[in-house]
Protein backbone atom coordinates (compact mmCIF):
# COMPACT_ATOMS: atom_id res chain seq x y z
CA UNK A 1 0.00 0.00 0.00
CA UNK A 2 1.14 3.56 -0.93
CA UNK A 3 -0.04 7.21 -0.59
CA UNK A 4 -2.11 8.46 -3.68
CA UNK A 5 -2.96 11.73 -4.51
CA UNK A 6 -5.80 10.84 -6.51
CA UNK A 7 -7.40 8.59 -3.87
CA UNK A 8 -7.92 11.33 -1.89
CA UNK A 9 -10.98 12.97 -3.93
CA UNK A 10 -12.75 9.61 -3.99
CA UNK A 11 -12.34 9.10 -0.26
CA UNK A 12 -14.36 12.49 0.81
CA UNK A 13 -16.55 11.07 -1.59
CA UNK A 14 -16.65 8.36 0.84
CA UNK A 15 -17.73 10.22 3.34
CA UNK A 16 -19.67 12.54 2.15
CA UNK A 17 -21.99 9.59 1.20
CA UNK A 18 -22.42 8.45 4.06
CA UNK A 19 -23.10 11.91 5.66
CA UNK A 20 -25.93 12.27 3.03
CA UNK A 21 -26.75 8.21 4.01
CA UNK A 22 -27.16 8.94 7.38
CA UNK A 23 -29.19 12.71 6.77
CA UNK A 24 -31.51 10.55 4.72
CA UNK A 25 -32.37 8.03 7.13
CA UNK A 26 -33.64 10.33 9.17
CA UNK A 27 -36.11 11.64 7.24
CA UNK A 28 -37.79 8.46 6.30
CA UNK A 29 -38.93 6.56 3.27
CA UNK A 30 -41.76 8.82 2.41
CA UNK A 31 -40.76 10.70 -0.56
CA UNK A 32 -37.64 8.29 -1.47
CA UNK A 33 -34.94 9.51 1.12
CA UNK A 34 -34.08 5.56 2.39
CA UNK A 35 -33.73 4.72 -1.29
CA UNK A 36 -31.14 7.82 -1.70
CA UNK A 37 -29.09 7.01 1.33
CA UNK A 38 -29.13 3.54 0.49
CA UNK A 39 -27.76 4.51 -3.37
CA UNK A 40 -24.69 6.79 -1.55
CA UNK A 41 -24.65 4.02 0.97
CA UNK A 42 -23.66 1.82 -2.12
CA UNK A 43 -21.61 4.60 -3.80
CA UNK A 44 -19.59 4.78 -0.43
CA UNK A 45 -19.11 1.14 -0.27
CA UNK A 46 -17.90 0.78 -3.51
CA UNK A 47 -15.60 4.05 -3.50
CA UNK A 48 -13.94 3.33 -0.07
CA UNK A 49 -12.58 -0.42 -2.34
CA UNK A 50 -11.61 2.08 -5.22
CA UNK A 51 -9.57 4.32 -3.32
CA UNK A 52 -7.68 1.32 -1.64
CA UNK A 53 -7.24 -0.05 -5.09
CA UNK A 54 -5.70 3.21 -6.26
CA UNK A 55 -3.42 2.88 -3.20
CA UNK A 56 -2.11 -0.34 -3.84
CA UNK A 57 1.41 -1.73 -5.31
CA UNK A 58 0.81 -4.82 -6.57
CA UNK A 59 -1.90 -6.49 -8.76
CA UNK A 60 -3.29 -9.30 -6.28
CA UNK A 61 -4.37 -6.41 -4.27
CA UNK A 62 -5.50 -4.50 -6.82
CA UNK A 63 -7.50 -7.74 -7.66
CA UNK A 64 -9.10 -8.01 -4.30
CA UNK A 65 -10.40 -4.48 -4.31
CA UNK A 66 -11.69 -4.95 -7.45
CA UNK A 67 -13.71 -7.64 -6.46
CA UNK A 68 -14.93 -6.01 -3.44
CA UNK A 69 -15.95 -2.80 -5.37
CA UNK A 70 -19.11 -5.04 -6.35
CA UNK A 71 -20.46 -5.14 -2.55
CA UNK A 72 -21.89 -2.08 -3.61
CA UNK A 73 -21.24 -0.74 -7.59
CA UNK A 74 -24.10 -3.30 -9.01
CA UNK A 75 -26.65 -1.62 -6.17
CA UNK A 76 -26.30 2.32 -6.75
CA UNK A 77 -28.40 2.74 -10.08
CA UNK A 78 -31.27 0.18 -8.83
CA UNK A 79 -31.90 2.43 -5.73
CA UNK A 80 -31.22 5.47 -7.80
CA UNK A 81 -34.38 4.28 -9.94
CA UNK A 82 -36.21 3.67 -6.49
CA UNK A 83 -35.85 6.67 -5.30
CA UNK A 84 -36.77 8.61 -8.52
CA UNK A 85 -39.72 6.32 -8.72
CA UNK A 86 -40.95 7.10 -4.78
CA UNK A 87 -40.04 10.97 -5.53
CA UNK A 88 -42.11 11.34 -8.35
CA UNK A 89 -45.31 9.31 -6.67
CA UNK A 90 -45.37 6.87 -9.48
CA UNK A 91 -44.57 3.87 -7.36
CA UNK A 92 -48.45 2.75 -6.28
CA UNK A 93 -48.06 0.42 -9.00
CA UNK A 94 -44.59 -1.24 -8.31
CA UNK A 95 -45.47 -4.37 -5.90
CA UNK A 96 -42.44 -5.95 -3.57
CA UNK A 97 -42.37 -8.71 -6.09
CA UNK A 98 -41.56 -5.64 -8.64
CA UNK A 99 -38.77 -4.56 -6.36
CA UNK A 100 -36.92 -7.73 -5.84
CA UNK A 101 -36.83 -8.44 -9.69
CA UNK A 102 -35.00 -4.94 -10.68
CA UNK A 103 -32.09 -6.74 -7.71
CA UNK A 104 -31.80 -9.95 -9.45
CA UNK A 105 -29.11 -8.93 -12.36
CA UNK A 106 -27.22 -6.86 -9.68
CA UNK A 107 -26.84 -9.60 -7.48
CA UNK A 108 -26.05 -11.97 -10.33
CA UNK A 109 -23.26 -8.94 -10.91
CA UNK A 110 -22.10 -9.27 -7.55
CA UNK A 111 -21.66 -13.15 -7.34
CA UNK A 112 -20.32 -13.49 -10.48
CA UNK A 113 -17.55 -10.69 -9.98
CA UNK A 114 -16.68 -12.38 -6.39
CA UNK A 115 -16.34 -15.89 -8.34
CA UNK A 116 -15.00 -14.82 -10.68
CA UNK A 117 -11.63 -16.91 -10.66
CA UNK A 118 -13.95 -20.30 -11.66
CA UNK A 119 -15.60 -19.08 -14.55
CA UNK A 120 -14.28 -15.46 -15.93
CA UNK A 121 -17.86 -14.78 -16.39
CA UNK A 122 -16.73 -10.65 -15.51
CA UNK A 123 -13.00 -10.16 -16.19
CA UNK A 124 -11.08 -12.54 -18.76
CA UNK A 125 -7.74 -10.75 -17.26
CA UNK A 126 -5.85 -9.25 -15.46
CA UNK A 127 -2.82 -6.96 -15.65
CA UNK A 128 -1.28 -3.38 -14.26
CA UNK A 129 0.36 -0.55 -16.56
CA UNK A 130 1.79 2.84 -15.66
CA UNK A 131 -0.38 6.16 -16.60
CA UNK A 132 2.76 8.49 -16.19
CA UNK A 133 2.19 8.48 -12.22
CA UNK A 134 0.70 5.61 -10.63
CA UNK A 135 0.26 2.18 -12.07
CA UNK A 136 -3.88 1.25 -12.87
CA UNK A 137 -5.52 -2.20 -13.38
CA UNK A 138 -6.41 -2.73 -16.66
CA UNK A 139 -8.89 -5.23 -17.37
CA UNK A 140 -10.82 -7.78 -20.07
CA UNK A 141 -14.26 -7.15 -19.77
CA UNK A 142 -16.54 -11.02 -19.55
CA UNK A 143 -20.05 -10.82 -20.31
CA UNK A 144 -21.05 -10.25 -16.25
CA UNK A 145 -19.55 -7.07 -16.58
CA UNK A 146 -21.09 -6.28 -20.16
CA UNK A 147 -24.24 -6.92 -18.45
CA UNK A 148 -23.69 -4.43 -15.76
CA UNK A 149 -22.53 -1.61 -17.49
CA UNK A 150 -25.00 -2.25 -19.88
CA UNK A 151 -28.12 -2.79 -17.22
CA UNK A 152 -27.43 0.72 -15.08
CA UNK A 153 -27.35 2.72 -18.11
CA UNK A 154 -30.86 1.59 -19.00
CA UNK A 155 -31.56 1.79 -15.39
CA UNK A 156 -30.03 5.53 -15.07
CA UNK A 157 -32.14 6.48 -18.22
CA UNK A 158 -35.24 5.64 -17.06
CA UNK A 159 -34.69 7.50 -13.64
CA UNK A 160 -33.68 10.33 -15.63
CA UNK A 161 -36.93 10.28 -17.70
CA UNK A 162 -39.35 10.06 -14.17
CA UNK A 163 -37.22 13.15 -13.10
CA UNK A 164 -37.47 14.62 -16.35
CA UNK A 165 -40.77 14.72 -16.68
CA UNK A 166 -41.68 15.94 -13.70
CA UNK A 167 -40.01 19.17 -14.57
CA UNK A 168 -42.60 20.15 -17.44
CA UNK A 169 -45.68 19.92 -14.46
CA UNK A 170 -44.15 20.38 -10.99
CA UNK A 171 -45.08 24.43 -9.39
CA UNK A 172 -42.37 27.00 -10.00
CA UNK A 173 -40.80 26.83 -6.68
CA UNK A 174 -40.07 23.40 -6.78
CA UNK A 175 -38.61 23.61 -10.59
CA UNK A 176 -35.07 23.97 -9.09
CA UNK A 177 -35.14 21.15 -6.51
CA UNK A 178 -36.51 18.97 -9.61
CA UNK A 179 -34.07 20.07 -11.92
CA UNK A 180 -30.90 19.76 -8.82
CA UNK A 181 -32.13 16.04 -8.90
CA UNK A 182 -32.36 15.45 -12.90
CA UNK A 183 -29.01 17.23 -13.09
CA UNK A 184 -27.57 14.41 -10.86
CA UNK A 185 -28.76 11.72 -12.46
CA UNK A 186 -27.59 12.80 -16.02
CA UNK A 187 -24.26 13.06 -14.98
CA UNK A 188 -24.13 9.74 -13.72
CA UNK A 189 -25.33 8.45 -17.36
CA UNK A 190 -22.89 11.04 -18.59
CA UNK A 191 -19.94 9.46 -16.92
CA UNK A 192 -20.98 5.87 -17.72
CA UNK A 193 -21.17 6.89 -21.82
CA UNK A 194 -17.54 8.30 -21.20
CA UNK A 195 -16.04 5.20 -19.42
CA UNK A 196 -16.95 3.15 -21.86
CA UNK A 197 -15.96 5.14 -24.62
CA UNK A 198 -12.54 4.96 -23.11
CA UNK A 199 -12.22 8.84 -23.12
CA UNK A 200 -11.47 9.29 -19.35
CA UNK A 201 -7.97 10.19 -18.56
CA UNK A 202 -5.13 8.49 -17.05
CA UNK A 203 -7.19 4.94 -17.28
CA UNK A 204 -9.11 5.65 -14.17
CA UNK A 205 -12.83 4.54 -13.24
CA UNK A 206 -14.78 8.19 -13.39
CA UNK A 207 -17.59 6.90 -11.07
CA UNK A 208 -16.68 7.37 -8.12
CA UNK A 209 -15.57 10.67 -8.86
CA UNK A 210 -18.82 11.39 -10.68
CA UNK A 211 -20.58 10.52 -7.35
CA UNK A 212 -18.60 13.15 -5.27
CA UNK A 213 -19.74 15.38 -8.03
CA UNK A 214 -23.82 13.63 -7.76
CA UNK A 215 -23.32 13.88 -4.06
CA UNK A 216 -22.82 17.02 -4.11
CA UNK A 217 -25.01 18.41 -5.83
CA UNK A 218 -27.82 15.80 -3.74
CA UNK A 219 -26.47 17.00 -0.20
CA UNK A 220 -26.89 20.87 -1.80
CA UNK A 221 -30.22 20.15 -2.19
CA UNK A 222 -31.56 17.88 -0.02
CA UNK A 223 -30.03 20.51 2.95
CA UNK A 224 -30.41 23.87 1.25
CA UNK A 225 -32.98 23.37 -1.30
CA UNK A 226 -34.72 20.67 0.99
CA UNK A 227 -35.98 18.66 -2.04
CA UNK A 228 -37.51 16.28 -0.05
CA UNK A 229 -39.77 18.42 2.05
CA UNK A 230 -42.53 17.95 -0.76
CA UNK A 231 -43.80 15.63 -3.40
CA UNK A 232 -43.59 16.66 -6.58
CA UNK A 233 -45.85 14.82 -8.11
CA UNK A 234 -48.53 14.88 -5.16
CA UNK A 235 -48.05 18.17 -5.43
CA UNK A 236 -49.24 18.45 -9.27
CA UNK A 237 -52.02 15.79 -8.79
CA UNK A 238 -53.56 16.60 -5.54
CA UNK A 239 -52.19 20.07 -3.74
CA UNK A 240 -52.90 21.99 -7.16
CA UNK A 241 -56.55 20.94 -7.79
CA UNK A 242 -58.14 21.08 -4.49
CA UNK A 243 -61.30 23.01 -4.58
CA UNK A 244 -59.63 25.03 -1.82
CA UNK A 245 -56.89 28.14 -1.61
CA UNK A 246 -53.82 26.17 0.74
CA UNK A 247 -50.59 28.34 1.00
CA UNK A 248 -47.44 27.26 3.12
CA UNK A 249 -45.19 29.40 4.83
CA UNK A 250 -42.41 28.78 6.41
CA UNK A 251 -40.42 29.76 9.99
CA UNK A 252 -39.86 33.63 8.40
CA UNK A 253 -43.28 34.04 7.78
CA UNK A 254 -42.46 33.54 3.88
CA UNK A 255 -44.66 32.63 1.63
CA UNK A 256 -43.22 29.02 -0.52
CA UNK A 257 -46.13 27.00 -1.77
CA UNK A 258 -49.26 28.02 -2.91
CA UNK A 259 -51.66 26.48 -5.27
CA UNK A 260 -53.64 27.31 -8.60
CA UNK A 261 -56.64 28.45 -6.19
CA UNK A 262 -54.88 31.01 -3.64
CA UNK A 263 -53.14 32.67 -6.39
CA UNK A 264 -56.54 32.76 -8.12
CA UNK A 265 -58.17 34.00 -4.79
CA UNK A 266 -55.80 36.60 -3.77
CA UNK A 267 -54.36 37.57 -6.98
CA UNK A 268 -51.19 35.99 -6.46
CA UNK A 269 -50.01 35.60 -10.03
CA UNK A 270 -49.92 39.11 -10.71
CA UNK A 271 -47.00 39.05 -8.32
CA UNK A 272 -43.21 38.36 -9.57
CA UNK A 273 -42.17 36.70 -6.77
CA UNK A 274 -43.64 34.48 -3.54
CA UNK A 275 -44.22 36.95 -1.03
CA UNK A 276 -44.46 36.97 2.45
CA UNK A 277 -47.56 37.42 4.92
CA UNK A 278 -47.05 41.24 4.80
CA UNK A 279 -47.65 41.24 1.67
CA UNK A 280 -50.72 38.55 1.66
CA UNK A 281 -52.18 41.06 4.10
CA UNK A 282 -52.50 43.80 1.06
CA UNK A 283 -54.41 40.80 -0.82
CA UNK A 284 -56.63 39.89 2.04
CA UNK A 285 -57.23 42.59 4.50
CA UNK A 286 -56.94 41.52 8.08
CA UNK A 287 -55.25 38.06 7.44
CA UNK A 288 -51.63 38.74 9.39
CA UNK A 289 -53.44 39.54 12.49
CA UNK A 290 -55.21 36.80 12.70
CA UNK A 291 -51.99 34.86 11.35
CA UNK A 292 -50.03 36.34 13.91
CA UNK A 293 -52.02 34.78 16.72
CA UNK A 294 -52.07 31.14 15.28
CA UNK A 295 -49.39 29.09 17.38
CA UNK A 296 -50.74 25.52 17.82
CA UNK A 297 -51.14 23.31 15.25
CA UNK A 298 -54.75 22.77 15.92
CA UNK A 299 -56.46 24.86 12.90
CA UNK A 300 -58.00 27.72 13.94
CA UNK A 301 -60.77 28.79 11.74
CA UNK A 302 -62.46 32.12 11.35
CA UNK A 303 -63.99 34.25 8.37
CA UNK A 304 -62.63 37.77 6.50
CA UNK A 305 -64.63 39.89 4.37
CA UNK A 306 -62.05 40.91 1.53
CA UNK A 307 -63.27 44.60 0.72
CA UNK A 308 -60.95 44.73 -2.11
CA UNK A 309 -62.83 41.98 -4.01
CA UNK A 310 -66.58 41.82 -2.60
CA UNK A 311 -65.42 38.58 -0.97
CA UNK A 312 -66.58 36.44 1.98
CA UNK A 313 -62.78 34.01 2.89
CA UNK A 314 -63.22 31.62 5.24
CA UNK A 315 -59.51 30.83 6.74
CA UNK A 316 -58.13 27.79 8.94
CA UNK A 317 -54.37 28.19 9.75
CA UNK A 318 -52.35 26.08 11.24
CA UNK A 319 -48.59 25.67 12.33
CA UNK A 320 -47.18 22.14 11.06
CA UNK A 321 -44.07 20.34 12.41
CA UNK A 322 -41.05 18.34 11.06
CA UNK A 323 -40.28 14.67 11.81
CA UNK A 324 -38.19 15.75 15.37
CA UNK A 325 -41.10 18.01 16.34
CA UNK A 326 -39.92 21.43 15.51
CA UNK A 327 -42.07 24.06 14.03
CA UNK A 328 -41.53 24.14 10.50
CA UNK A 329 -44.15 26.89 9.05
CA UNK A 330 -48.01 27.51 8.97
CA UNK A 331 -50.40 25.83 6.90
CA UNK A 332 -53.17 28.29 5.76
CA UNK A 333 -56.64 27.12 3.97
CA UNK A 334 -58.88 29.29 2.14
CA UNK A 335 -62.13 28.60 0.84
CA UNK A 336 -64.57 31.37 -0.68
CA UNK A 337 -67.93 31.67 1.21
CA UNK A 338 -69.06 34.37 -0.65
CA UNK A 339 -72.59 32.18 -1.83
CA UNK A 340 -73.21 30.91 1.41
CA UNK A 341 -72.44 34.29 3.39
CA UNK A 342 -74.85 35.91 0.93
CA UNK A 343 -77.46 32.81 1.24
CA UNK A 344 -77.47 33.49 5.23
CA UNK A 345 -77.61 37.28 5.07
CA UNK A 346 -80.87 36.62 2.94
CA UNK A 347 -82.01 34.00 5.48
CA UNK A 348 -81.56 36.16 8.54
CA UNK A 349 -83.71 38.95 6.31
CA UNK A 350 -86.17 36.98 5.47
CA UNK A 351 -86.70 35.99 9.33
CA UNK A 352 -86.83 38.93 10.24
CA UNK A 353 -89.28 39.78 8.13
CA UNK A 354 -91.06 36.56 9.07
CA UNK A 355 -90.92 37.53 12.51
CA UNK A 356 -92.51 41.16 12.22
CA UNK A 357 -95.14 39.09 10.01
CA UNK A 358 -95.50 36.96 12.97
CA UNK A 359 -95.74 40.14 15.89
CA UNK A 360 -98.67 41.66 13.52
CA UNK A 361 -100.24 38.57 13.19
CA UNK A 362 -100.37 38.15 16.49
CA UNK A 363 -101.70 42.08 16.90
CA UNK A 364 -104.29 40.85 14.41
CA UNK A 365 -105.13 37.81 16.45
CA UNK A 366 -105.33 40.44 19.54
CA UNK A 367 -107.65 42.00 17.85
CA UNK A 368 -110.08 39.39 16.61
CA UNK A 369 -110.36 37.85 20.00
CA UNK A 370 -110.77 41.24 22.08
CA UNK A 371 -111.96 44.13 19.84
CA UNK A 372 -114.13 42.00 17.31
CA UNK A 373 -115.72 39.94 20.05
CA UNK A 374 -116.70 42.85 21.97
CA UNK A 375 -118.31 44.52 19.06
CA UNK A 376 -120.29 41.59 17.82
CA UNK A 377 -121.05 40.59 21.68
CA UNK A 378 -122.53 44.60 21.65
CA UNK A 379 -124.89 43.85 18.79
CA UNK A 380 -125.66 40.54 19.70
CA UNK A 381 -126.95 42.27 23.82
CA UNK A 382 -128.94 45.45 20.95
CA UNK A 383 -130.63 43.08 18.94
CA UNK A 384 -131.85 41.04 22.55
CA UNK A 385 -132.87 44.68 23.55
CA UNK A 386 -135.08 45.22 20.87
CA UNK A 387 -136.25 41.79 20.82
CA UNK A 388 -137.47 42.71 24.39
CA UNK A 389 -138.85 45.84 23.99
CA UNK A 390 -140.42 45.14 20.21
CA UNK A 391 -142.31 41.42 20.98
CA UNK A 392 -143.88 42.21 17.67
CA UNK A 393 -139.91 41.63 15.64
CA UNK A 394 -139.86 38.38 16.59
CA UNK A 395 -142.84 37.35 14.13
CA UNK A 396 -140.94 39.35 11.31
CA UNK A 397 -138.59 37.33 8.95
CA UNK A 398 -136.23 39.91 8.67
CA UNK A 399 -135.09 39.96 12.11
CA UNK A 400 -134.65 36.67 12.19
CA UNK A 401 -132.60 36.68 10.04
CA UNK A 402 -130.41 39.53 11.28
CA UNK A 403 -130.47 37.32 14.75
CA UNK A 404 -129.12 34.42 12.91
CA UNK A 405 -126.43 36.58 10.64
CA UNK A 406 -125.12 38.17 14.24
CA UNK A 407 -124.75 34.81 15.94
CA UNK A 408 -122.67 33.30 12.93
CA UNK A 409 -120.66 36.82 12.79
CA UNK A 410 -119.90 36.00 16.84
CA UNK A 411 -119.68 32.07 15.26
CA UNK A 412 -116.75 32.93 12.60
CA UNK A 413 -114.80 35.33 14.76
CA UNK A 414 -114.35 32.76 17.48
CA UNK A 415 -113.21 30.19 15.36
CA UNK A 416 -110.91 32.34 13.29
CA UNK A 417 -109.33 33.76 16.68
CA UNK A 418 -108.94 29.93 17.66
CA UNK A 419 -106.84 29.63 14.51
CA UNK A 420 -105.02 32.74 14.89
CA UNK A 421 -103.92 31.99 18.49
CA UNK A 422 -102.46 28.27 17.29
CA UNK A 423 -100.52 29.48 14.32
CA UNK A 424 -98.62 32.79 16.61
CA UNK A 425 -98.53 31.54 19.87
CA UNK A 426 -95.72 29.91 21.13
CA UNK A 427 -96.04 25.76 20.98
CA UNK A 428 -97.22 24.56 24.34
CA UNK A 429 -95.06 21.63 26.25
CA UNK A 430 -96.19 18.49 24.92
CA UNK A 431 -96.95 15.79 28.14
CA UNK A 432 -97.85 12.71 29.01
CA UNK A 433 -101.72 11.92 28.09
CA UNK A 434 -103.81 8.66 29.16
CA UNK A 435 -105.60 7.88 25.87
CA UNK A 436 -108.50 6.09 27.45
CA UNK A 437 -109.30 8.49 29.87
CA UNK A 438 -109.05 11.58 27.23
CA UNK A 439 -111.62 9.40 25.55
CA UNK A 440 -114.10 8.79 28.02
CA UNK A 441 -114.26 12.52 29.13
CA UNK A 442 -114.68 13.45 25.20
CA UNK A 443 -117.07 11.18 25.28
CA UNK A 444 -119.00 11.68 28.58
CA UNK A 445 -119.25 15.69 27.24
CA UNK A 446 -121.36 14.97 24.05
CA UNK A 447 -123.95 11.50 25.38
CA UNK A 448 -126.43 13.86 25.54
CA UNK A 449 -126.18 15.05 21.75
CA UNK A 450 -125.36 11.09 20.61
CA UNK A 451 -128.81 9.99 22.57
CA UNK A 452 -130.69 12.63 21.04
CA UNK A 453 -129.46 11.27 17.67
CA UNK A 454 -129.33 8.00 18.03
CA UNK A 455 -125.88 7.43 17.58
CA UNK A 456 -123.98 5.07 19.82
CA UNK A 457 -120.43 5.64 20.83
CA UNK A 458 -117.76 3.31 21.81
CA UNK A 459 -114.32 2.29 22.47
CA UNK A 460 -111.70 -0.21 23.00
CA UNK A 461 -108.59 1.72 24.26
CA UNK A 462 -106.47 0.02 26.76
CA UNK A 463 -105.98 1.85 30.27
CA UNK A 464 -102.01 1.52 29.96
CA UNK A 465 -102.37 3.44 26.68
CA UNK A 466 -100.40 6.84 27.53
CA UNK A 467 -99.11 9.45 24.10
CA UNK A 468 -97.18 12.59 24.20
CA UNK A 469 -99.61 15.33 23.93
CA UNK A 470 -101.34 19.06 24.60
CA UNK A 471 -104.61 17.76 26.62
CA UNK A 472 -106.37 20.88 25.46
CA UNK A 473 -105.85 20.09 21.71
CA UNK A 474 -106.17 16.18 22.04
CA UNK A 475 -109.83 17.35 23.97
CA UNK A 476 -110.56 19.58 20.90
CA UNK A 477 -109.75 16.82 18.44
CA UNK A 478 -111.89 14.23 20.25
CA UNK A 479 -114.56 16.67 20.34
CA UNK A 480 -114.15 17.72 16.80
CA UNK A 481 -114.65 14.14 15.17
CA UNK A 482 -117.29 13.11 17.59
CA UNK A 483 -119.80 15.55 17.04
CA UNK A 484 -118.55 15.33 13.17
CA UNK A 485 -119.61 11.78 13.47
CA UNK A 486 -123.14 12.73 14.52
CA UNK A 487 -123.65 15.79 12.84
CA UNK A 488 -123.29 13.85 9.37
CA UNK A 489 -125.06 10.62 10.50
CA UNK A 490 -127.02 8.68 8.28
CA UNK A 491 -130.72 8.35 8.58
CA UNK A 492 -132.19 5.28 8.64
CA UNK A 493 -128.89 3.64 9.90
CA UNK A 494 -128.24 2.13 13.38
CA UNK A 495 -125.59 4.68 13.56
CA UNK A 496 -122.33 4.15 15.61
CA UNK A 497 -118.96 5.68 16.20
CA UNK A 498 -116.30 3.46 17.70
CA UNK A 499 -112.62 4.36 18.96
CA UNK A 500 -109.98 1.80 18.60
CA UNK A 501 -106.22 2.41 19.15
CA UNK A 502 -103.27 0.31 17.51
CA UNK A 503 -99.61 0.28 17.79
CA UNK A 504 -96.65 0.61 15.58
CA UNK A 505 -93.20 1.21 16.77
CA UNK A 506 -92.95 5.05 18.47
CA UNK A 507 -96.75 5.55 17.67
CA UNK A 508 -100.15 4.45 18.77
CA UNK A 509 -102.49 5.24 15.98
CA UNK A 510 -106.19 6.10 17.02
CA UNK A 511 -108.83 5.02 14.58
CA UNK A 512 -112.41 7.00 14.86
CA UNK A 513 -114.45 5.22 12.68
CA UNK A 514 -118.42 5.94 12.00
CA UNK A 515 -121.41 4.63 9.05
CA UNK A 516 -122.24 7.80 8.47
CA UNK A 517 -123.07 10.02 5.02
CA UNK A 518 -119.00 9.62 4.57
CA UNK A 519 -117.01 11.55 1.90
CA UNK A 520 -116.23 11.40 -1.79
CA UNK A 521 -112.02 11.93 -1.13
CA UNK A 522 -111.89 11.27 -5.14
CA UNK A 523 -113.20 15.15 -5.32
CA UNK A 524 -112.34 16.26 -2.33
CA UNK A 525 -109.04 14.65 -0.68
CA UNK A 526 -107.11 17.90 -1.47
CA UNK A 527 -109.24 20.27 0.33
CA UNK A 528 -110.70 18.00 3.39
CA UNK A 529 -108.48 19.53 5.68
CA UNK A 530 -108.72 22.99 4.29
CA UNK A 531 -110.45 26.00 6.25
CA UNK A 532 -114.11 26.81 5.43
CA UNK A 533 -114.08 23.23 3.32
CA UNK A 534 -117.53 21.69 4.06
CA UNK A 535 -118.64 18.48 2.11
CA UNK A 536 -122.16 18.66 3.00
CA UNK A 537 -125.22 20.36 3.66
CA UNK A 538 -125.36 20.90 7.24
CA UNK A 539 -126.93 23.79 8.72
CA UNK A 540 -124.26 23.76 11.74
CA UNK A 541 -121.07 23.17 9.37
CA UNK A 542 -118.40 25.99 9.27
CA UNK A 543 -115.52 24.13 7.50
CA UNK A 544 -113.48 24.78 10.23
CA UNK A 545 -113.04 21.47 12.71
CA UNK A 546 -111.21 19.51 10.50
CA UNK A 547 -108.62 22.43 9.93
CA UNK A 548 -108.36 23.03 13.36
CA UNK A 549 -107.69 19.10 14.44
CA UNK A 550 -105.03 18.57 11.87
CA UNK A 551 -102.99 21.90 12.60
CA UNK A 552 -103.05 20.83 16.33
CA UNK A 553 -102.05 17.24 15.73
CA UNK A 554 -99.01 18.45 13.11
CA UNK A 555 -98.47 20.96 16.39
CA UNK A 556 -98.08 18.18 18.38
CA UNK A 557 -95.60 15.99 16.26
CA UNK A 558 -98.46 13.57 14.65
CA UNK A 559 -100.33 13.40 11.51
CA UNK A 560 -103.53 12.68 10.50
CA UNK A 561 -105.23 10.65 7.48
CA UNK A 562 -108.96 8.88 6.78
CA UNK A 563 -110.39 6.50 4.67
CA UNK A 564 -113.98 6.83 3.30
CA UNK A 565 -116.60 5.78 0.89
CA UNK A 566 -119.92 7.79 0.12
CA UNK A 567 -123.13 6.03 1.78
CA UNK A 568 -121.09 3.87 3.95
CA UNK A 569 -118.67 6.10 6.40
CA UNK A 570 -115.40 7.56 7.34
CA UNK A 571 -112.19 5.93 9.27
CA UNK A 572 -109.43 8.61 10.90
CA UNK A 573 -106.61 7.79 11.65
CA UNK A 574 -104.32 9.61 13.77
CA UNK A 575 -100.31 9.36 14.59
CA UNK A 576 -99.56 10.42 17.74
CA UNK A 577 -96.07 9.70 19.93
CA UNK A 578 -96.02 7.21 22.10
CA UNK A 579 -95.17 7.47 25.83
CA UNK A 580 -93.31 4.75 27.63
CA UNK A 581 -93.76 4.57 31.35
Amino acid sequence: MFFNLFAVPVFIAVLLGLLVTAKSYTLGNTRGERYFGLSMASTSVYGFFYSLELSSANLELMTLFLKLQYLGAPFIIPFLLLFAIRYTNSDRPLSPLKIVSIFIIPLFVMAAVLTNSFHGLAYTSYATVSNGFFDVLITGKGPAYQLHVIYSLILTLIADIYIFMLLFTVHRYFFWRVFLVFTAITLTWLVYILHLLGIIPLGLDAVPFMFLITGLLFYVGLVKAQFFNVIPAAHRQVFQNLNQGLLVLDNDDRLISANNYAEMLLGLRELSALPDIRLLDQKLPGLAAFYQDVTESVPVNTDLFNSLTGQWIEISIQSFKTSRNQTAGKVITLRDITSRRNTEIEREQLLTLTQSQNERLQQFAHIASHNLRSHCTNISALISFLEEDETSLKDKEDFRYLKTAAYNLQDSIEHLSEVARLHTSSPLPLQAVSLRLTAERAIAGIIAIARSSDVRISHEIPANYHIWAIPAYLDSIFLNLLTNGIRYRSPGNDSFIHISCTEDNDWLIIHVKDNGLGIDLERNKRKLFGMFNTFHEHPESRGIGLFMSKAQIEAMGGKIDVESTPGQGSVFHLWLRKHNK
